[in-house]
């Protein structure tokens, strides 16, 4: 919850109870105050507070009211006083402690506020309030279970309050549980009618389960019942673009920035849209706000932010962020910066570090995790720039005619790529097809991304064509079904798995690698080798929005869902021109 939400919620909570009174309490004064509060006048409000506590000090509900009106007007600690007052004044009044925890997490006292809160429950165990702003408190500590179960709670006793269900339904598509969280919206839009928060909540449902045009209605009905909720036009340029109708995305992202002009996600995820239209001059400087989010890795080095100035007589760092097959893809950057700079430290995820140092060999190459402290730099030539890797596009990449038509950047170890041709050999006659049919995670559109065996036994039964996997999750389970169900043999190696280099070395070693959007095509189109990517209808954005071709890699072929959701027409096409080039071989 937003502090602007929790400051209302405070209000909210001193028009609707009142402590009981001692015996000569001035009911009129507070129930003018609490009018006057209630119609926009938090000044008067103010004044008519101080006037009553100043002829009744200890008068809790005065205390109370004046402490919420502070912390609406911003002043968090003045709140903290008087409320601190009121649940000293009136100990077993919930309300009290409930406002308490409120503004003590307003100051980011989170022990505080956690033990206020537990004090309103153990007075009050039926107070919702208490639960949901519990719940929110024990998530940014981290606490997700915990959270989960207070939002639960907080949903069984105020089912209709369609902001306890957004976050419900955030915590429980994160826990994987879609169906608990579908009852739950439905539950609240029956309860609540036209609720936005409820449409919102379905909605994020429906983008979860990928029913991106169920997600779109909902969250056009959220965002006309609340033309100013920025989640709603967001949520629905989601929805559209997993649609792939960019431009209304690119719509919904701009209302966003209208609303509230430094959403950080809207000007993510519109630059997510314009580098898949190809609209890269317009795109990098948005796509800056990724080091805006929660999760980004703040780094600490201390040198200045290389923002393209001229390099030459410098030493640049260029540091990891995001995932493996970011930092292989920006790394096509690498080579230009090598070139002007006198001197370039390159710190890169420790499985990639064999490969950058052999790739690079004129730079200095740390392998480490982005959690590292950055102490190890005072071991290396001291940098005068430093910059995250997915930012050299920013000063590189402005138009498409600025990508390289490399025949791969990175190198493969060749003694390993020696060994894994030999072991190929070994499999018998025949193309050797190195394969990879699942990618992503939840948060990734996994399910949009992956394929089943099954689903590609067309492909693996092609005659003259011989798979070994290349998958870096588990397969052993679905690899044995795939043999005793369908007499269809993958070969696995661990060995090349485990080691990245490894890896990279069979990569080098196959005729050819099929696979789906993920780390994998990286690494193959870094290393120039030919590989076959089965692309869903809306792919993330490096892949583009049309075409067969990949910029960032001249080796890597494209082969895209006609239409939502469906592999079937991928899936003949890759065996259809895998059995042409088995032919071809053989012939």
């Amino acid at each position: 919850m937003a502090l602007s939400a929790l400051v209302e919620r405070l209000v909210q909570l001193a028009r609707s109870r009142s402590a009981p009174p001692p015996a000569a309490a001035p009911d009129n004064l507070l129930e003018e105050a609490v009018a006057a509060a209630a119609s926009g006048a938090g000044g008067r409000a103010r004044v008519i507070c101080e006037d009553l506590l100043t002829r009744f000090p200890r008068y809790a509900a005065g205390h109370h009211l004046l402490g919420v009106l502070q912390a609406q007007n911003g002043d968090s600690q003045g709140a903290l006083a008087h409320l601190v007052e009121a649940a000293a004044l009136a100990p077993e009044w919930p309300d009290a402690h409930l406002a308490l925890g409120n503004v003590r997490q307003l100051l980011q006292d989170a022990a505080g506020a956690e033990a206020s809160y537990r004090r309103t429950l153990a007075l009050d165990p039926a107070a919702a309030g208490a639960h949901y702003n519990l719940a929110l408190l024990l998530r940014r500590a981290g606490r997700g279970d915990e959270a989960l179960q207070a939002l639960r709670r907080a949903h069984e006793l105020a089912p209709e309050r369609g902001d306890m269900t957004w976050d419900l339904v955030q915590a429980l598509l994160t826990a994987g549980v879609p169906d608990e969280a579908r009852a739950a919206a439905e539950r609240t839009l029956a309860l609540a009618g036209e609720s936005a928060d409820a449409h919102k909540s379905l909605g994020l449902v429906h983008l979860n389960l990928h029913e991106a045009a169920q997600a779109l209605e909902r969250f056009h009905r959220a965002a006309a019942l609340a033309p100013a909720d920025t989640e709603a036009w967001l949520h629905a340029g989601l929805a559209a673009r997993e649609l792939a109708r960019l431009d209304d995305a690119l719509t919904a992202y701009e209302r966003v920035l209208s609303i509230a002009p430094d959403h950080a996600q809207a000007r993510w995820h519109r630059s997510l849209v314009r580098l898949l239209k190809g609209e890269f001059d317009r795109a990098w400087t948005d796509y800056e706000a990724r080091t805006l989010s929660e999760t980004w890795p703040r780094r600490g080095f201390p040198q200045p932010r290389w923002r393209g100035e001229p390099l030459a007589g410098k030493t640049l760092l260029v540091h990891s962020e995001q995932g493996l097959g970011d930092e292989i893809m920006f790394a096509s950057c690498l080579p230009e910066v090598i070139a002007q700079a006198r001197h370039c430290v390159i710190d890169c995820h420790p499985r990639l570090a064999p490969i950058f140092e052999r790739s690079f060999p004129s730079a200095t190459v740390h392998g480490g995790h982005q959690t590292d402290d950055p102490a190890w730099l005072a071991r290396h030539p001291a940098p005068d720039y430093q910059i995250p890797i997915g930012s050299l596009p920013l000063f590189l990449r402005a138009r498409p005619g600025d990508f390289s038509r490399h025949a791969g950047y990175l190198a493969a170890h060749p003694a390993k790529v020696a060994s894994w041709r030999a072991r190929l050999a070994g499999l018998g006659p025949g193309l050797k097809v190195g394969l990879s049919w699942q990618g992503g995670t939840q948060l990734s559109r996994s399910r949009l991304r992956s394929l089943t065996l099954e689903q590609l036994l067309p492909v693996l039964r092609v005659e003259g064509a011989r798979f070994v996997d290349l998958q870096y999750t588990e397969t052993a389970r679905e690899r044995a079904h795939l043999e005793s169900e369908h007499g269809v043999r993958l070969t696995h190696w661990p060995d090349a798995i485990a080691d990245y280099d490894e890896t990279a070395a069979l990569a080098s070693a196959v005729d050819l690698v099929v696979t789906v959007c993920t780390a994998l095509v990286h690494l193959t189109g870094a290393l120039g080798r030919p590989a076959w990517v089965m692309t869903p209808y809306s792919p993330e954005w490096r892949y583009g929005q049309a075409g067969d071709g990949m910029l960032w890699y001249p080796s890597v072929k494209l082969l895209r869902q006609p239409r939502y959701g469906e592999w079937e027409p991928v899936i003949a096409t890759v065996a259809r021109d895998l059995r042409l080039a088995a032919g071809a071989r053989s012939g």
